[in-house]
């Protein structure tokens, strides 16, 4: 899915998917202007807004990830050109091994195993 936010890509975004389908926009798109809901309207689809937060919102999020020392976890690091092996890797489930715990549950220092 493209980034919708430069000039005409909203307008390109609308025509892009399928009857029913989604287009999240994701932050503020550049330029306002006028968007005809039309093909919106006729083809069922949804526009989404996302909403990401401030800068603020995402210093504080790294300051608790840094305090935490959260790190992820990599089970398995891919080249570029083993990209579709990647893929299937993820497809199978393999990339799932271990117990995972949401941090809610978690008594600090926060390790997923």
């Amino acid at each position: 899915m493209p980034p919708v936010g430069d000039p005409g890509t909203l307008e390109r975004s609308i025509r892009s998917p399928r009857v029913g389908g989604t287009i999240a926009m994701i932050g503020v798109v550049t330029g306002a202007g006028q968007v005809d809901p039309r093909p919106l309207i006729s083809r069922a689809i949804r526009l989404q807004g996302i909403y990401v937060g401030s800068l603020e919102m995402f210093r504080a999020m790294n300051a608790a990830i840094a305090e935490a020392a959260l790190t992820p976890i990599i089970d398995r690091v891919f080249p570029s050109e083993k990209a579709h092996d990647a893929y299937a890797h993820l497809a199978e489930g393999a990339h799932r091994q271990g117990r995972h715990h949401p941090l809610s549950e978690c008594e600090g220092p926060y390790n997923i195993v």
